[in-house]
């Protein structure tokens, strides 16, 4: 559509209500999306901006659109839309107006700690988040550690997507025992990507042992750090093959968590790539009880 058709687009929502609004990759430059952002009904349910630009503006303009009281937005992508921290930090602030929220993509936005003190915040005050993703950032141990302190302490968040980040690396050493700390304490988060992350043998081991008695877990995906791996009992076990870090190339990503049910039987892409992911290779436990009889 790029922004020369962005004023007819805008104008004809002005007639119609929408619940759905999927503009993803449409070449929409910040002037287009801030035409578009500021003729949205309070109808829409779900909106998908990813892949066009959105700066510090025009993410001010969509948290002014999720402040209105008749609002119905539910779900939120904006993946791939160069907001930085100074856009996300605005955004986040603004939403903290609106609790209905459950779903938010800003996987791709060159987003570092600095702005993961906003999205814990929203994390911690938003009672229908569930779902958070924010894949292929600058994200440490540090800010990653905020946001799993969040969702352990106040949120209801189901699914965390933090793979290709920087949790390997932090400015301080502390990070490792505070992301173990918050994983063994999470009870909320039943499906978590940790994947590419440059996390070293020896964190991987405090990670490991504050997961083995999680049993609310039921999807972890650790692929690409330093000799550990997920066995198919759900477990963050040391890897007898140590695959080199870099030598896995199969690039998986996780979504949103609509229902248990309906994850475990529609998602089965996993599956090719050995992940041992309950989730998404759509496995389920089984308890097989056999009745002793007695002899005479």
């Amino acid at each position: 559509m790029g922004d020369s058709y962005a004023t007819a687009f805008s104008c004809g929502l002005k007639d119609l209500e929408p619940t759905v609004v999927n503009l993803a990759d449409n070449r929409l430059s910040k002037k287009g999306s801030r035409t578009i952002i500021k003729n949205l009904k309070p109808s829409i349910c779900s909106l998908d901006l990813s892949q066009n630009v959105i700066d510090e503006v025009g993410a001010n303009s969509l948290g002014e659109f999720a402040k209105l009281r008749a609002n119905s937005l539910r779900e939120l992508d904006l993946e791939n839309t160069r907001l930085g921290d100074t856009g996300v930090i605005s955004l986040c602030k603004q939403l903290l107006d609106h609790p209905k929220l459950s779903t938010l993509n800003l996987a791709k936005n060159r987003i570092t700690d600095s702005g993961c003190g906003a999205i814990s915040q929203l994390v911690s005050e938003t009672f229908y988040f569930t779902t958070l993703l924010l894949h292929w950032n600058y994200i440490t141990g540090d800010g990653a550690a905020k946001i799993l302190s969040a969702a352990a302490r106040y949120g209801s968040m189901k699914v965390l997507d933090l793979s290709w980040n920087s949790i390997g690396r932090a400015k301080t050493k502390v990070f490792v025992k505070q992301l173990a700390e918050n994983l063994a304490t999470q009870e909320n988060i039943m499906h978590m990507d940790l994947s590419h992350n440059k996390i070293k043998r020896e964190h991987c081991k405090e990670i490991s042992d504050a997961l083995t008695p999680n049993h609310t877990l039921w999807g972890l995906h650790f692929a690409d750090n330093e000799g550990y791996t997920v066995d198919a009992k759900g477990y963050l076990v040391e890897d007898a093959l140590d695959v080199p870090v870099g030598a896995q190339h199969i690039e998986h990503r996780i979504g949103k968590l609509e229902t248990l049910r309906k994850s475990l039987k529609a998602s089965r892409r996993g599956r090719k790539q050995g992940s041992n992911c309950w989730i998404c290779e759509g496995w389920s436990e089984a308890a097989v009880e056999y009745p002793l009889m007695k002899l005479n």
